[in-house]
């Protein structure tokens, strides 16, 4: 399956699944402004509340809920995978 970035270039997207190492990696090559988000989005599935995950990053609790939904769907539409889950 291809995609268009925002350059406009075609992107392949395998049908494999990737690690969610593998997928930090390229978000990292891809959409280096992204990291910041990725984390907050690990932490939150592992247990951080929001507000506690807002004062970790200096925002507001709204702005950390608005991402990190925007980036689930995000991950979920261009590479099929859904949140680590939290360990017990």
């Amino acid at each position: 399956m291809t995609a268009v970035n925002r350059r406009g270039e075609k992107v392949f997207l395998p049908r494999i699944r990737l690690t969610w190492g593998e997928l930090v990696e390229r978000i990292r090559d891809e959409r280096p402004g992204q990291l910041k988000w990725m984390a907050a989005y690990s932490l939150h599935a592992h247990g951080w509340s929001l507000a506690q995950i807002a004062v970790a990053f200096g925002c507001d609790k709204s702005t950390v809920s608005r991402r990190l939904r925007a980036l689930e769907r995000r991950l979920i539409a261009e590479y099929g995978i859904t949140p680590p889950t939290q360990k017990t």
